[in-house]
């Protein structure tokens, strides 16, 4: 809110404070009166859960002393706003005059300034294209991926999710609304406490406030491990970078935007080795020669497979089958490689030679002779 609706806000909020919430208390009110409570302490993100499941369940007489509570905490919180807020923007605070400027006057000049600046990059191009187009968020968290970090300041999520995979992109898109839940839960929890709740009561607040906290934690640490990558594949991996380059995009200028996520990593040796490890999985000359070592290797393994069978008799056709693959497997993997199994054909060849060619002339010759004997016992029985 700006100065003017804090102040407008706190004329109608006292005397219903004053008045109204006395009433509440005592038991003896509308719901008018306490929606109307509901509605202006409303403004603050720390209510907005209490506020919500008041009027959804509309059970108000159970919920008189948090809405004093809360109604507490508001007022405090408004008034401490209004204690130190200063409308920077007064022309008055602007006027010169001699002497050195008080505080408030040099902050409005600064601010001033500032946003002379902005007006005049707004119309020129940047690193993510027209000022106009980038959109525009809550100011960040100091400390965190979308805010300062030693000094300088880092781009907000909204501006690096382009380069965020499909599956933390969907995750960025949470953060805000798990860092609301864990700020509702967290001072429900608080009003619950200091209103001498028992612990059951209390507990599954600050449960709901832990588990939101860790899990939009956990997103920016995601986002700190997926923008290294970024920041080294800009620098090792060609096809990236080219893809980069088609958006018209300084591969340079966002690598050097880029370097606090870099910054972070403790094993950067490690990391570094690792990425490019993955680029050259993915490359599509590497994924090619993969593919081909693949296809080699198969191919050795079925040659080398046929010839060491032992269900097979060495017959001359298989020793042929044989002399043929294993000259395939020397074109493979050379000849000395091949050697072992030059040794597995000539054993077969003798083999061969020894004994499979020699049983099957005996039985051959065994056959021919049986078959003689049969055409000639025929013969001696025709005669008869």
């Amino acid at each position: 809110m700006s100065l003017d609706e804090r102040k407008e806000w706190l004329a109608e909020f006292q005397p219903w404070y004053a008045e109204k919430l006395p009433v509440i208390e005592s038991g003896k009110f509308s719901h008018k009166d306490f929606e109307q409570g509901l509605s202006l302490i409303a403004v603050f993100p720390f209510t907005r859960s209490f506020v919500r499941e008041a009027l959804r369940f509309r059970d108000y007489a159970s919920r008189k002393r948090l809405l004093r509570n809360y109604s507490d905490k508001a007022l405090s919180d408004a008034k401490a706003a209004l204690a130190i807020a200063v409308d920077l923007t007064d022309p008055a605070l602007l006027v010169p005059h001699v002497g050195r400027p008080t505080k408030d006057e040099a902050a409005a000049r600064a601010l001033k300034a500032e946003n002379d600046r902005k007006e005049a990059e707004a119309k020129e191009e940047t690193l993510f294209g027209p000022k106009s187009e980038i959109p525009t968020i809550d100011a960040a968290a100091p400390g965190t991926v979308s805010g300062s970090l030693n000094g300088g300041t880092l781009l907000h999520l909204d501006q690096l999710k382009w380069l965020f995979s499909p599956e933390l992109q969907e995750a960025v898109e949470t953060v805000r609304d798990l860092r609301s839940r864990a700020e509702e839960a967290a001072t429900t929890a608080k009003v619950l406490a200091e209103a001498g709740k028992p612990e059951s009561e209390v507990e599954p607040y600050s449960q709901e406030a832990v588990k939101c906290t860790e899990a939009y934690e956990a997103i920016y640490v995601r986002v700190d491990n997926e923008l290294a990558v970024v920041y080294v594949r800009l620098k090792e991996d060609t096809a990236f970078r080219a893809s980069i380059e088609a958006q018209k995009v300084d591969p340079q200028q966002l690598r050097t935007t880029l370097r606090p996520y870099w910054d972070k990593v403790e094993d950067k040796d490690a990391f570094k080795a690792k990425v490019i490890e993955d680029i050259k999985a993915n490359d599509p000359e590497q994924k090619a020669l993969r593919e081909a070592e693949e296809k080699k290797k198969e191919q050795v393994d079925a040659i080398v497979k046929y010839l060491m069978r032992k269900d097979k008799p060495n017959t001359p056709k298989r020793i042929e089958t044989m002399t043929q693959r294993y000259q395939a497997l020397v074109e493979l993997i050379g000849e000395e490689e091949a050697k072992p199994y030059l040794a597995v054909l000539n054993a077969a060849k003798e083999d061969c030679e020894k004994n499979v060619v020699p049983a099957a002339e005996a039985l051959k010759a065994e056959k021919a002779a049986a078959k003689k004997a049969a055409k000639a016992e025929k013969k001696s029985a025709k005669k008869k």
